[in-house]
């Protein structure tokens, strides 16, 4: 009796913790619309404010992404699977047939993703090592 209730209280637990986190809501709804960036770091070092500032990344349903910073664009496909722990996202260059492999984590109205540029393998963590060819990005939903 005492394990039947553990199993019941823990399950009862876990529902709680999943409605908390927008229900009915998969990944790929959440990271629609436009997102501005935080903050972003390469090998180790900080991109420049001024730089960061000028971004913005554009998630749409169809899975295409567009990064733009006002004056240059560029367009890229992506491919999330939160079936992962931690969750994947792929970034296709599909013109030229790079595929940046990397993980995403959603915090409330930010979005972290750590990728990895080829040919290194898909980051475990959300660090970017100096001298390692590894991209964090941090971003914030844009207000609508």
């Amino acid at each position: 009796m005492k394990f039947l209730a553990i199993i019941i209280v823990g399950s009862m637990i876990a529902a709680l913790g999943a409605a908390a986190q927008e229900p009915g809501k998969s990944d790929e709804d959440k990271i629609v619309g436009t997102w501005s960036v935080v903050s972003f770091v390469k090998q180790g070092k900080k991109g420049p404010d001024e730089a960061v500032e000028k971004f913005s990344v554009t998630f749409d349903k169809a899975g295409n992404l567009l990064f733009s910073d006002g004056d240059k664009k560029m367009e890229l496909t992506y491919k999330l699977d939160a079936a992962k722990s931690p969750k994947e996202i792929d970034l296709n260059e599909d013109e030229k047939g790079i595929v940046h492999k990397g993980i995403y984590v959603f915090d409330g109205d930010n979005l972290k993703i750590c990728s990895a540029y080829p040919p290194l393998e898909r980051p475990t963590e959300f660090v970017s090592p100096e001298g390692e060819n590894i991209g964090l990005i941090v971003l914030k939903r844009a207000k609508k």
